[in-house]
C-alpha cells in the first residue's frame, strides 16, 4: 500500500516528491514507489455562500435577515475543482492506505487539509507533517518524526470556529448596512477597529494646536586644568569599526588627563521642575539668555558609565514587514509575498508565517550550519566572525516559552544562489540574514559621559563640591539679571556683553522663581561595535514608529573634554532656538501594522483585564491575515493612499457612524482569538463558542435595524454608468483611480489611471498610465509626459525588449561555451589534415 502526501501548493508538493525519491509526473500530482505526493493551491474549498442554502439569498433583502443555517457546509472553489478532483481521486484510490497531511503548519494550514479530506469523505488513517522549512534536510527529519493527525484535532476546531464565526457576522452586518443605506459597506471583526484606529489617529491630527516653545544652549569654554579634549569622545553613530577605547583611566573625581588645554563644551538648559529641555514661556527663556550671558558655567556631576546594548531580537512576519514598508516602501502584502517565495521556491528562509521573534533550544545545534550556508559573497566576512563563538541554549534569543507554533524568522541551512534572486528577494533575504548574524553578535559596548551644570552668576563664589550647596538671594537675584532686550526669537547667537538694563532684571528674578538654572551635556566614545558591525555603513537606527520625537527632549551627543566637578567654565555664546510641536505622524503601512499587533493604546473601556488579553492574543489579526485586511480595506475604498500616508475617505468615515459600536473595538477580537485558543488547547467546546456567535449576531442585526443615520455618496460624479445609468462614483484604489456604479448590483467599474513600474527618465519615479488604447499616457509628477506608443519605442531602443527566458539562454549559452576548448571550430576543421 501507498502513502499519499498532501501540500498545501504546488512547489512544496515537487519538493517533498523529489526528498522521497517519486519521480513519475502526473496531471496533478507525482507519483513513486512508496509515495503518491499531491497538492492543493491554497484553499480548495470554502465555506458555501448563503445562496448555497437557498435561492432567495441571491438577491440581498433586509427580510431575509439573519442567514443562519444550522450547519454550515462548505464548497469546492470552482476555479480550483480540477485540482480538488485529482485529489478526491487519489484519496479514494484502493492502493492508498493513509494520507499524510503535509500542509503550513499552522491553524490556517490545518483548516485546507482537513476540509479537503472531509469534502471527499476520506476516512484513512492520517498523519500529521510539522515543518518549519522546506529544505530536503528538514523534510527528511520531519518524515522521520511525523504525528497522529488527531493531535491536532483541537487546532482544526479552532480554524473552523474562526472561519465560521467571521462567516455569521461579516455576511450579516455586511448585507444589513448595505441595505439600510444602498451602498456597499463591508465590515468585519477586524477590518472595523483597524479602520477604527486610523480615523482617531487623524481626529488627534485635526484637534492638535501646534504651540511654540524655545531651547536653550550655552557655548561654553574650558580652560582650566584637567581640561584637555579626549579626541575618542564623541559621536555614537557606528559604520563598522568601533573607535578606540578610552586610555586616561582616573581615580573618582578627577575625570581626564591634567594638562591645561581649551576646549568648547554645548551645554543645554534642563528645567529643574520637569528635566524637560523646553519652555512655552518666551519671557521665561529670555530671562535665562540673559542670565547666561552674564555668568560662568559650574559643573556639579559628571558621571561616565560603561552600558551594553544587545542586538535587537529576530524577525517575525510583522516586524519583517514593518522594515520592508520602512526601508524600501513594499506594502505588507509584498513582503509577504517576497518571503513565499524565498520560503518555497529558493527554499534559504524558515516558515514566514510566525507570531514569535525567538528560537526554540532543539535549533541550537543547526545554528553553526546555518551560518556557512548563509556565510557567502556580501556576507563571508562577518559570518566569519561567529563561527567560532561558542553556541548555547543559554543564548538572549533561545526560549521555548515564548514560541508556539513557529520559530522566528531565520535562513535554512540550504546555500544560497544570490544570482538567481530578484532585487526585491535579495534586499528582503539581506535583512533576514544580518538580523541572524547580529544577534550573535557580542553586545554594541559604548562609554556615556553626562555632565550637569549650574549657572554661577557674575559675582558669585562657589567652591568646587557644589553638590549640596545653597544658593543665597543675592546670588539667585544676579543668576537672572538681564542682558539685552530680549526681542530676538528663532536662533540667537550673543557674545558677551556689558550692558544691564534694571527694569528687565526684576521681570526675570520673578520669572526665575528662584530655582536653579540647571545645564546638561552629554557625550559618547564607543567601545566595541559588535553587532552594529554586522550592518556596517547601512547602519541599525531605531525608527520612531509613532511620530517624531522632539529634538528638545533628547541631549545631542558631541565630544567632550575631560572635567571635574567643581570646574568653572565662562559661557562665550548663547542660542535660543524657536520650535513648534508637531501633530502625531499619519499612518503608513509600517506602523499600521504596528497598531494592529498592539491595539492597547487605542482600547475605549480602558480596562486591564482587556488590555492584557488583547496583549497576549497578539493584537488585530493574526500575522498571516494583516497583510489582507490593509489590502481589502484599499480595495474597498474605505481608505486611500497619498504618497505613503494612509487617508480615510468619505466612504470610511461614513461607515464608522454607521457600523455598530462593538464592531469599531479591538476588544472584540481579542475576546474571540483567547477563545479560540482555549479551544486550539482543548480548554472549552467548539460548540459553546459558536452558541455565543449566533447570539452576538442577532443582537448586531438588531442594533443596526433599528439605528438612526444616513448615507451620502460624496465622491459622486455627473459621468454616468454605460450599464445602468447611474452616475459614477470617483475613488482612489490601492494603485489606481477608478471610476465605479453607485449601484451595488450593477458592479460596473472603469480605470482612469494606475501606478505603474514604468520610471520618468527625467526624474525617474514611477508614472501613472492613464487612458486606454491609442490614448494611453505615462504622467509623472514632475510634468514630464509620454505616449504609451513612444514608450514602448524608447524602451525597446534602451534594450527593454530583452525578456528573463532571453537572458536565461544567453547565461546558459555563456556556461556551455566555457566549458568547451576556446578554438573548438578551428581545431573541427584541422582534425582531418594529415601532415606527412
Amino acid at each position: 500500500m501507498k502513502t499519499l502526501v498532501l501540500a498545501e501548493k504546488p512547489s512544496v508538493g515537487r519538493d517533498i516528491a523529489r526528498v522521497l525519491h517519486c519521480q513519475q509526473k502526473a496531471d496533478g500530482y507525482i507519483e513513486g514507489k512508496e509515495y503518491v505526493v499531491t497538492w492543493g493551491l491554497g484553499h480548495l474549498v470554502e465555506l458555501q455562500d448563503p445562496e448555497g442554502y437557498d435561492k432567495k439569498y441571491k438577491e440581498w433583502k433586509t427580510e431575509d435577515l439573519p442567514i443562519m443555517p444550522e450547519k454550515l457546509m462548505t464548497v469546492v472553489i470552482p476555479k480550483t475543482g480540477k485540482q480538488y478532483r485529482t485529489v478526491q481521486g487519489l484519496l479514494n484510490r484502493k492502493d492508498i492506505g493513509k494520507v499524510v497531511i503535509a500542509t503550513d503548519a499552522g491553524r490556517e494550514g490545518e483548516l485546507v487539509a482537513r476540509w479537503i479530506l472531509q469534502k471527499a469523505g476520506c476516512r484513512k488513517k492520517c498523519r500529521r507533517l510539522w515543518i518549519s522549512s522546506v529544505t530536503d534536510r528538514a523534510i527528511r527529519e520531519g518524515f522521520a518524526k511525523l504525528k497522529d493527525a488527531k493531535e491536532y484535532d483541537h487546532l482544526f476546531e479552532a480554524a473552523v470556529s474562526r472561519a465560521e464565526a467571521d462567516w455569521l457576522v461579516g455576511i450579516n452586518a455586511t448585507r444589513a448596512l448595505t441595505c439600510k443605506y444602498n451602498a456597499q459597506l463591508s465590515c468585519g471583526r477586524v477590518q472595523t477597529p483597524t479602520l477604527a484606529m486610523i480615523a482617531k489617529r487623524e481626529e488627534e491630527i485635526r484637534n492638535f494646536k501646534p504651540e511654540t516653545y524655545y531651547t536653550i544652549q550655552a557655548e561654553t569654554v574650558c580652560s582650566a586644568a584637567n581640561g584637555n579634549p579626549d579626541p575618542t569622545r564623541g559621536s555614537a553613530s557606528v559604520r563598522g569599526s568601533a573607535a578606540k577605547p578610552v586610555q586616561d583611566r582616573q581615580v573618582p573625581g578627577n575625570i581626564g588627563g591634567s594638562q591645561r588645554h581649551s576646549a568648547s563644551i554645548r551645554f543645554q538648559w534642563r528645567d529643574s521642575a520637569s528635566g524637560g529641555g523646553r519652555t512655552f514661556s518666551k519671557e521665561r527663556a529670555d530671562a535665562v539668555c540673559r542670565a547666561l550671558e552674564s555668568g560662568t558655567l559650574v559643573i556639579t556631576k559628571a558621571d561616565r558609565k560603561r552600558k551594553k546594548t544587545p542586538a535587537p531580537l529576530l524577525y517575525d512576519l510583522t516586524e519583517l514587514q514593518r522594515e520592508g514598508n520602512r526601508r524600501f516602501g513594499y506594502s505588507a502584502k509584498d513582503t509577504l509575498n517576497i518571503m513565499q517565495r524565498l520560503y518555497e521556491n529558493h527554499k534559504v528562509l524558515t516558515y514566514p508565517r510566525t507570531d514569535s521573534r525567538y528560537l526554540t533550544s532543539d535549533l541550537v545545534p543547526t545554528l553553526r550550519e546555518r551560518v556557512d550556508s548563509c556565510g557567502i559573497g556580501p556576507y563571508k566576512a562577518i559570518a566569519a566572525k561567529v563561527k567560532n563563538r561558542k553556541l548555547s541554549e543559554n543564548l538572549p534569543f533561545v526560549n521555548n516559552a515564548k514560541v508556539s507554533d513557529h520559530h522566528a524568522i531565520i535562513p535554512t541551512e540550504q546555500v544560497p544562489e544570490l544570482s538567481h534572486m530578484t532585487i526585491d528577494e535579495r534586499r528582503i533575504y539581506d535583512l533576514v540574514v544580518r538580523r541572524f548574524l547580529a544577534v550573535l553578535y557580542p553586545p554594541f559596548e559604548y562609554e556615556e559621559t553626562v555632565l550637569n551644570a549650574e549657572l554661577l552668576a557674575a559675582g558669585e563664589k562657589k567652591s568646587g563640591r557644589v553638590e549640596g550647596e545653597k544658593r543665597s538671594a543675592a546670588a539667585e537675584k544676579e543668576s537672572c539679571r538681564n542682558i539685552g532686550d530680549g526681542s530676538d526669537t528663532g536662533v540667537r547667537d550673543k557674545k558677551i556683553s556689558g550692558s544691564q538694563n534694571q527694569e528687565s532684571a526684576a521681570r526675570d528674578k520673578k520669572l526665575s522663581d528662584s530655582r536653579k538654572l540647571e545645564f546638561a551635556a552629554r557625550g559618547k566614545v564607543v567601545l566595541a561595535a559588535g553587532w552594529k558591525e554586522v550592518y556596517g555603513e547601512l547602519g541599525e537606527d531605531d525608527l520612531e514608529e509613532e511620530g517624531e520625537t522632539e529634538s528638545a527632549e533628547v541631549l545631542q551627543e558631541q565630544i567632550l573634554p575631560a572635567v571635574q566637578p567643581g570646574q568653572r567654565m565662562k559661557v562665550s555664546a548663547v542660542r535660543c532656538k524657536e520650535g513648534r510641536t508637531k501633530p502625531p505622524a499619519r499612518f503608513r503601512e509600517s506602523t499600521l501594522l504596528s497598531a494592529m499587533e498592539n491595539p492597547v493604546k487605542y482600547l475605549e473601556s480602558g480596562d486591564r483585564n482587556q488590555a492584557k488579553t488583547l496583549s497576549e492574543t497578539g493584537g488585530l489579526g493574526t500575522v498571516a491575515t494583516r497583510a489582507d485586511i490593509i489590502d481589502k480595506l484599499f480595495g474597498s475604498f474605505l481608505m486611500e493612499k497619498k504618497g505613503e500616508e494612509i487617508y480615510l475617505t468619505a466612504k470610511g468615515r461614513q461607515l464608522l457612524q454607521l457600523v455598530p459600536e462593538d464592531l469599531r473595538k479591538p476588544e472584540l477580537t481579542a475576546d474571540w482569538e483567547m477563545k479560540l485558543g482555549k479551544i486550539a488547547s482543548g480548554s472549552i467546546r467548539r460548540d459553546r463558542f459558536m452558541q455565543e456567535i449566533r447570539g452576538y449576531t442577532q443582537e448586531l442585526l438588531h442594533e443596526i435595524h433599528t439605528q438612526e443615520g444616513t448615507y451620502r455618496h460624496e465622491n459622486m460624479t455627473n459621468k454616468k454608468c454605460p450599464n445602468c445609468g447611474k452616475r459614477l462614483l470617483a475613488v482612489n484604489g490601492k494603485n489606481a483611480k477608478l471610476l465605479v456604479c453607485q449601484d451595488r448590483n450593477c458592479g460596473y467599474r472603469e480605470t482612469l489611471s494606475r501606478t505603474s513600474n514604468a520610471r520618468c527618465p527625467v526624474c525617474h519615479k514611477k508614472m501613472e498610465l492613464a487612458g486606454n488604447g491609442d490614448t494611453a499616457t505615462f504622467i509623472c509628477a514632475c510634468g514630464y509626459k509620454e505616449r504609451l506608443e513612444k514608450f514602448k519605442e524608447r524602451r525597446q531602443k534602451e534594450g527593454a525588449g530583452v525578456t528573463k527566458r532571453d537572458v536565461a539562454a544567453y547565461m546558459k549559452k555563456q556556461q556551455k561555451d566555457a566549458a568547451e576548448p576556446v578554438n573548438n571550430a578551428m581545431a573541427a576543421a584541422l582534425a582531418g589534415i594529415r601532415l606527412e
